[in-house]
C-alpha cells in the first residue's frame, strides 16, 4: 500500500520551476484539516501576482490539489493528475503532514472498527454528494444524515438527544462515546434516560475498605493521599458529572470531592457554581459576563435536567446535572471504590445530605464508611454538636464528617460565648476556635477522617521558621509543629493541635481553572478582574468566580493580615504536615510526593503522570511540562473581518526590522514578504494596572511602543524592560488593544491607510480616543512547531 501511494505521488507530482514561487496559505476547512498548508503558485518578479494553481507537499513532492466541492462543513481537498483530472484522490492532515485519506477515518478507534460488521455499511449512498468531514470525522448528506468512513465504506451515525449510536440491521443500537477525538463503542448504563456511558473500574484499584483503613493510618505513618476536586473532568468531560466521577473510579482515585447545592424546588444537586452560565449556557461569555447566567436556586430540577452540562471547552456533553441520590446510586452500581467527600456550603443542607446518605445506606450499609460530609466548622463547632444534629434528624450518628476551619470560621466561633465550647481538661487552650479544633481532632477514629485547616501565609503563627527554597519558590518552614512553636489562636496553632491529637491534616491546593483543559490561548493574555475593574489578571493565574464570571486571582482573596497565598507550594504543604490534599490536579501532587517517598502507595499504588492537555499551572511549576512563553499570534484588523478589494482580504499587524514601525498588510502574504505577522505577546506586572501585555516582533528583538513617534505612528523599540511603561498594553476580550502608556487618558490602537505596497493597500498604527472597527484586533493563536 505504501509503495502504491509513493508511485501515485511520483506520477501526479509537478516539477518545481525557477520561474515561479510558492507561498503557503492556510486551508479553508481548518476544523478538519487543522493547520495543513496549501501552496499557492505565482509568477516571480511581478507586482501583481495571480494565483495560478494550488499544491500540497506529499512525501517531499509538490502535488496539485483542488477543492472538490463546498458542502456541509466546508471544503473537501483532493489531489489529482493534471494530465487526467477526472480522477481525484482525497487527502487528510494527520497533524504533521498530508496523507492519502485512509480507508478508515482517523476518528474511529480500533475498538469501534473491530465492532463493525458488513450489515452496518450503507448500501445505497452516493458518496460524491457527501460533505467534507467535520472535526469529528462526520460527513453529511443533503438531509443532514451523518456518516463516517470505516473500511472504505460508510456507516451512518445517528445523533440522539444525549449520545451517538449506530443502528444495526436487526434494530439493535451500538452506542458510541467520543473520547479524545475518537469514537469508541460503549454500553449504556440501564438508568432512566440512559444518558451516560458505563465505565468499568480498574481491577487493580484498591477497594474502598482498604482506602478507609488507610485514612486511619496516614497520620501515624506521616503519608499523603489526594482528593480529586470535582472528579476527573477533561477536554470532553464536564466537571461534577457522572462521567467525571466514573472516570475517577476508572483512574483509581482514592477519593473525590464534589459540591452540593439546592434547587428552587428544594432538591440537593451536585454543582459547584451558584449560577449556571459557565456550566450550562453555551452562549454565556464568562469574560464579558454576557448571556444567560441564572441563579441555580431559581431553577427547578426539571428545568436544569433539560440543559446539558458543558465541558471545559464549553461544549455541550451528554451529561446533565445529578442529584445527591443519583450520585450515590450510580456510585454503588459502578462499584466505585473512591471515598466520596460531599462539600455542603449551605448550612440548612448539611443535615439533609447526612440523612440522604443514611437512607441510601439501608440498601448498602458500607456507604456509612465511604461517604464524608464536608462543611464549615462554624456550623457545628464541636463534634458533640454534629452528633446531636444527626440524632435530631434521624441520621446515622456514624456519618463521617470533614470540618473545615478557616479564618472566617474562627472569627464566627470566637464570637460565641466562652461557655459554648467545653474546655479540655488541663489545657483550656486560647480561644473557642482552638477548642473547636481540639474536639474535632479528638473525635474517635474515621468518624472524622481528617480536619482541614485553611492557612495561606507561611508566617501565619509559626514562631521559629527557616526560609527554604523550592522548585515553586521560597517559603518559611516551621522548625517543628509543636504547640509551643506557634502563636495561640493562629492557624499554625490549630495545625499543631490537629497534629498533637494524631488526626490527619487536610489542606487544599488551588490550581488556576480559567485555562484548565482549554485548547485556545492559555498564556500571554490577560482577563478581567472582577475584584478590581481597574486591573486585569494574567490568564495563567486566573480563577472563575462561583457566579460563573471570570475572574479573580489568589491575591484578590487575601485577608488584611495575609501577605501571600502559599497553598500552591507542595513543599510547604509537606512542611506543615498535610496528609489529605484536595486539588483539581492530583496527578502532579501524586508524582511529586511519590518521588520523595511521602505518598501513601497503598491508596495510590500507580500515580498517573499529569496530562499536558490539562494546562495545569501546577504541572508547569513542577516542570512536568514546559511553561508556555506567552502566545504567538496574529493580530487581525477589523476584529478578524475582511476587505477583499482594497486590502486583499484579512489584514494583520506585521513587524519591521528595518524602519522599526509596525504596519498592517494582507495576512496571506506573510510567507511572500520579508516581514512577519506572527507576533509574540507576554504578560508582565504593572503596579497600577496589574497584569499587562508586551507585544514582541517575531525575532524577539523589539516590542511595540505605545508612544507616538515623530510622524504620529507607533514604532517598535528595543527597550523592552518590564519597567518601560510605554510598552504596556491590554488586549481585551472586546478585541481592543488599549495603550496603557497614556495613563488615565484612555487610548486605543487603530490602523489607517498609509499607502500601497505591491498593488495592495497597507496601514500604519496610531492612538485614538474613539475606537471603532479600525481599532478592533482579533487574536489568532499560532501553534508552535
Amino acid at each position: 500500500m505504501i509503495i502504491a501511494n509513493e508511485n501515485l505521488i511520483n506520477k501526479i507530482a509537478t516539477d518545481v520551476s525557477d520561474d515561479y514561487t510558492y507561498f503557503t496559505l492556510g486551508n479553508n476547512n481548518n476544523k478538519y484539516y487543522g493547520n495543513g498548508g496549501i501552496y499557492n503558485k505565482v509568477y516571480k518578479n511581478t507586482e501583481v501576482n495571480y494565483i495560478l494553481s494550488r499544491y500540497v507537499e506529499m512525501n517531499g513532492k509538490i502535488v496539485p490539489v483542488r477543492n472538490k466541492k463546498h458542502a456541509g462543513q466546508g471544503v473537501l481537498y483532493e489531489v489529482f493528475n493534471t494530465m487526467d483530472p477526472t480522477a481525484g484522490y482525497p487527502i487528510e492532515w494527520d497533524g504533521r503532514r498530508w496523507l492519502f485519506e485512509s480507508p478508515t477515518s482517523m476518528h474511529v478507534s480500533d475498538k469501534l472498527k473491530n465492532s463493525i460488521t458488513p450489515d452496518m455499511y450503507e448500501k445505497n449512498i452516493d458518496t460524491s454528494l457527501l460533505s467534507s468531514p467535520n472535526d469529528e470525522g462526520l460527513r453529511q448528506d443533503s438531509e443532514n444524515n451523518k456518516y463516517i468512513k470505516i473500511n472504505d465504506n460508510f456507516v451512518r451515525i445517528i445523533q440522539g438527544k444525549t449520545q451517538y449510536f449506530i443502528r444495526k440491521e436487526n434494530g439493535e443500537k451500538l452506542y458510541l462515546e467520543l473520547r479524545d477525538g475518537k469514537f469508541f463503542p460503549e454500553n449504556m448504563v440501564p438508568k432512566t434516560g440512559g444518558k451516560i456511558f458505563k465505565r468499568n473500574v480498574g481491577s487493580d484499584c484498591p477497594d474502598w475498605q482498604k482506602l478507609y483503613d488507610q485514612l486511619g493510618d496516614i497520620a501515624s505513618k506521616d503519608k499523603i493521599i489526594t482528593v480529586r476536586h470535582r472528579g476527573d473532568s477533561d477536554t470532553n468531560v464536564a466537571e461534577n458529572s457522572l462521567s467525571a466521577f466514573r472516570l475517577s473510579y476508572k483512574m483509581c482515585r482514592p477519593a473525590i470531592e464534589t459540591d452540593v447545592l439546592l434547587t428552587k424546588d428544594n432538591q440537593p444537586v451536585i454543582f459547584h457554581d451558584v449560577r449556571i452560565g459557565k456550566m450550562m449556557e453555551p452562549t454565556y461569555d464568562p469574560d464579558r459576563n454576557t448571556g444567560s447566567n441564572v441563579l441555580l436556586s431559581q431553577m427547578m430540577l426539571a428545568e436544569l435536567k433539560r440543559k446539558p452540562l458543558l465541558d471545559p471547552r464549553r461544549r455541550p456533553t451528554r451529561d446533565t446535572i445529578i442529584t445527591v441520590e443519583e450520585l450515590l446510586r450510580d456510585y454503588r452500581e459502578q462499584n466505585g471504590q473512591a471515598l466520596l467527600y460531599l462539600e455542603v456550603k449551605e448550612p440548612k443542607l448539611i443535615m439533609r445530605v447526612a440523612k440522604i446518605i443514611t437512607d441510601e445506606a439501608r440498601s448498602d450499609p458500607t456507604l456509612i464508611k465511604r461517604v464524608i460530609v464536608k462543611f464549615n466548622m462554624a456550623e457545628y463547632p464541636a463534634y458533640v454538636d454534629w452528633v446531636a444534629g444527626l440524632r435530631d434528624i434521624g441520621a446515622d450518628i456514624n456519618i463521617m464528617a470533614n470540618p473545615v476551619m478557616s479564618p472566617a470560621a474562627a472569627e464566627r466561633i470566637n464570637k460565641l460565648p466562652e461557655s459554648a465550647i467545653a474546655k479540655p481538661e488541663g489545657d483550656p487552650l486560647h480561644d473557642n476556635a482552638s477548642r473547636a479544633v481540639y474536639w474535632w481532632s479528638s473525635a474517635h477514629g474515621q468518624n472524622v477522617p481528617n480536619v482541614e485547616i485553611v492557612i495561606k501565609n507561611s508566617k501565619s503563627g509559626f514562631i521559629k521558621t527557616q526560609h527554604i527554597p523550592s522548585v515553586q519558590g521560597g517559603y518559611d518552614r516551621p522548625e517543628n509543629l509543636y504547640m509551643n512553636n506557634t502563636i495561640p489562636g493562629s492557624p499554625a496553632y490549630m495545625i499543631a493541635i490537629v497534629k498533637k491529637n494524631g488526626k490527619p491534616l487536610g489542606t487544599y491546593v488551588p490550581v488556576g481553572d480559567r485555562i484548565m483543559w482549554r485548547d485556545d490561548v492559555v498564556s500571554g493574555v490577560t482577563v478581567p478582574n472582577t475584584s478590581n475593574h481597574k486591573k486585569r489578571i494574567d490568564i495563567t493565574k486566573a480563577y472563575y468566580n462561583n457566579d460563573s464570571q471570570c475572574c479573580y486571582s489568589l491575591k484578590d482573596r487575601l485577608a488584611k493580615n495575609e501577605l501571600e497565598d502559599i497553598r500552591e507550594n507542595l513543599a510547604w504543604n509537606r512542611a506543615i504536615g498535610a496528609n489529605v490534599i484536595t486539588a483539581d490536579d492530583t496527578d502532579s501532587i501524586d508524582n511529586y510526593f511519590a518521588k520523595r517517598g511521602n505518598l501513601d502507595k497503598i491508596s495510590i499504588p500507580n500515580p498517573h503522570y499529569p496530562r499536558q492537555s490539562m494546562q495545569s499551572t501546577l504541572a508547569w511549576a513542577l516542570q512536568y511540562w514546559p511553561t508556555p512563553d506567552g502566545v504567538t499570534a496574529k493580530f487581525k484588523g477589523w476584529g478578524g473581518g475582511s476587505s477583499p478589494l482594497i486590502w486583499n482580504g484579512q489584514v494583520c499587524i506585521y513587524d519591521n526590522s528595518y524602519s522599526k514601525y509596525p504596519w498592517v498588510y494582507a495576512c496571506k502574504y506573510a510567507d511572500k514578504i520579508s516581514y512577519s505577522n506572527k507576533l509574540k505577546m507576554r504578560v508582565i506586572e504593572n503596579v497600577k494596572y496589574g497584569a499587562v501585555n508586551q507585544i514582541y516582533s517575531n525575532d524577539d528583538k523589539f516590542c511595540l511602543s505605545g508612544r507616538d513617534g515623530d510622524t504620529s505612528y507607533l514604532k517598535f523599540t528595543s527597550n523592552c524592560n518590564p519597567e518601560n511603561t510605554e510598552t504596556h498594553f491590554w488586549h481585551t476580550e472586546n478585541y481592543k488593544l488599549r495603550n496603557l502608556y497614556t495613563g488615565d487618558d484612555t487610548k486605543y490602537i487603530e490602523f489607517y491607510r498609509g499607502g500601497v505596497y505591491y498593488g495592495i493597500a497597507y496601514g500604519l498604527l496610531r492612538n485614538t480616543n474613539t475606537p471603532d472597527d479600525w481599532a478592533s484586533w482579533y487574536l489568532e493563536k499560532i501553534e508552535e512547531e
